[in-house]
């Protein structure tokens, strides 16, 4: 296929004074490059960006970064738009590049989200990790990844507090895992009663579960909670949310959730 500049084949060429430490290749063996398994799932929509940026003369040819193994470091979706083009590829191999370096570079680059650190580290064997990944696919439609990942945990933090960096660093461990699994089971029973303008958001996912693991409280009870009418009439600030299901609850129970709210409109369980 015609390059697209004439000059691209010279565009490496440049002198310089500066000492050369390494060598820029150029290959039309797509084959011999490699996908880690670490790495965030290819875009199909980003490659097609750089396609028609690259049509378009917005862009030179990029380099891409691979280690010694052929697998590619930085630049995967730079890869597969130019094998979409059948435009050379020029790269770089670099030696001491492994799959934490996969992470770091491209976690900076374009944020991650929890799902594709989850990946990473299952994907380089971390314990426990294969096992969260199928979870949080199993139970994505719930709650957001990280209160799912949250829920797995063992976390009873209902204000929504970030899993992310404890998943990334490779720290995750489980709480109490059959718990969490009949927990999310009774959600999803729930929600097939619900009309679908009705749906459990994650706020009130987050509330429930810290409900649900209260001593004080029925489990069952707490689940029959969950109707339309509750979740239409239930509030979006979690302060309020978190009172709003106690509320619910204290009416149907003659066992009581204690809790209070200060004057600035904070929720507390109150212990005994």
């Amino acid at each position: 296929m015609k390059e697209i500049n004439s000059d691209v084949t010279t565009r490496f060429n440049a002198k310089a004074k500066d000492e050369a430490v390494g060598y820029i290749y150029r290959s039309y063996n797509y084959k011999q490059f490699k996908l880690s398994k670490v790495n965030r799932a290819i875009s199909d929509q980003h490659v097609d960006e750089i396609v028609k940026a690259i049509r378009n003369q917005q862009v030179k040819l990029p380099i891409i970064q691979v280690n010694p193994r052929f697998e590619i470091i930085d630049g995967q979706h730079r890869f597969k738009a130019l094998v979409k083009l059948g435009l050379p590829i020029y790269y770089y191999i670099d030696r001491q590049s492994d799959d934490e370096s996969i992470i770091q570079i491209n976690s900076k680059q374009t944020r991650w989200h929890l799902p594709q650190f989850i990946h990473a580290r299952a994907a380089q064997g971390y314990p426990g990790y294969e096992e969260l990944l199928n979870l949080t696919q199993k139970y994505n439609s719930l709650a957001a990844p990280s209160s799912i990942v949250a829920i797995f945990s063992g976390s009873e933090d209902w204000k929504g507090g970030s899993m992310t960096k404890t998943v990334q660093d490779g720290d995750f461990k489980f709480g109490d895992k059959d718990k969490a699994i009949k927990f999310l089971e009774k959600i999803t029973d729930a929600k097939k009663h619900l009309q679908k303008k009705r749906q459990l958001n994650n706020g009130l996912v987050r509330a429930l579960w810290a409900y649900y693991n209260r001593p004080e409280v029925n489990q069952d009870k707490l689940m029959n909670l969950i109707t339309d009418d509750f979740v239409a009439r239930s509030p979006r600030n979690r302060n309020a949310l978190m009172a709003f299901v106690g509320e619910r609850y204290n009416k149907s129970s003659r066992k009581k959730v204690k809790f209070s709210m200060d004057f600035k409109g904070n929720f507390r369980f109150d212990e005994e």
